[in-house]
Parts: C-alpha cells; structure tokens; sequence
C-alpha cells in the first residue's frame, strides 16, 4: 500500500497528462499538453485527482494481492498437495508458470471489473475540472453518474480495462513466483 501511495506521486501527473491529452484538448503534442497544463494551474495542474487516484488504487490493489493469494493457496491445495493415507500433507509441489500467470490475470481482472466505477469516476472528475467545471470529488460523482447514465456508465470501459490489467497482472505474478522460486533456491 506504500508503494501505490509514492507511485501515485508519479503517475497522478502521467494520467492528467494522458487524460488531457485522450480528450482532445490538446491535440498538438504531448509536449503542448504538457506545457498548458503547467500555463493554467501551475505544478498543482498535475496533481489534480491524487486523492481520487489513491481511492481507486488502493482498493484495487488490495483486491487483486487478496484474490491472487486466495486462488494461489486454493489451486495449490486442490491441484499440488499430496497426501497420505491419513490425510497429513506429504507434499506440495510449486505451481507452474502458466498457471501463475492464469491466476495473475484472473486475479488482476477481477480487480480491475471491481474498481471499474472508481476509475470511471476518477476519469470524469479529472476531465470535468479540466473542462472548466467546478472541481469534483470522484467518489461525490459515483451517485450521479449513476442516476445520469445508469449502471452502464459506471462500467464503462469495463472490458478493455480488465484485459489489459488482468494482461498486466499475468506477467507481474509470473515474474514474482520466478524471482522468488530464484531467490529461494539461492537460499
């Protein structure tokens, strides 16, 4: 969870740029986008939507640890434990590789079709501000959005955020059981 605090620092001015930029408003070059944000709200322009963004990632990242443990400790209980005649765990073997990377896409997945309507939220606060709306909470907007443009619009984007977290996921979990299994037999 500290590390999605101090990544934030980082990637909360990345998405307003890229917000800003996918928007349309400006369309010149990143370079300008850049450059306007700066011109109209100083250093504070990048950080619009911290708060939001740390609302939406933390939740996401506890999931998504949470439900890859769980499906981890599940299919290696089901799937690679051997037992003896008296039920005593003789053996566990380790997973394999696909099967990490299966886990960490399903588990990134879910986390990112869960949190979808805080990322939603957070899109439409970052983007009402910069279109010269008043300042929104994204949590304050979840209600509205909601009456405005039903569950529909709390999910939207569902689809191609949980493939390219889950994606994501997939080969962060596979690089973390391999280093770990490395570090392991270093031991």
């Amino acid at each position: 969870m500290v590390g999605s605090l101090v990544g934030s620092v980082w990637s909360t001015p990345c998405e307003v740029v890229k917000c800003t930029f996918q928007s349309g408003m400006y369309t010149a070059s990143l370079k300008s986008a850049v450059r306007a944000i700066q011109k109209e709200a100083g250093m504070r322009g990048f950080f619009q939507g911290y708060t939001s963004q740390l609302c939406r990632d933390l939740p996401f990242y506890s999931i998504m640890f949470a439900t890859y443990e769980a499906m981890h400790d599940t299919y290696r209980s089901k799937f690679l434990t051997s037992k003896d005649k008296k039920g005593r765990v003789v053996k566990v073997d380790d997973t394999q590789d696909l099967a990490n990377v299966a886990i960490g896409f399903c588990a990134g997945a879910f986390s990112g079709l869960i949190t979808n309507p805080l990322d939603v939220a957070r899109t439409q606060a970052t983007m009402r501000t910069w279109s010269g709306g008043p300042s929104s909470n994204s949590l304050g907007l979840l209600p509205r959005i909601l009456a405005e443009q039903g569950v529909r619009g709390l999910f939207a984007g569902a689809l191609v955020r949980s493939t390219y977290i889950g994606l994501g996921a997939g080969a962060f979990f596979y690089a973390y059981e391999r280093t770990m299994k490395q570090l392991q037999s270093q031991v």
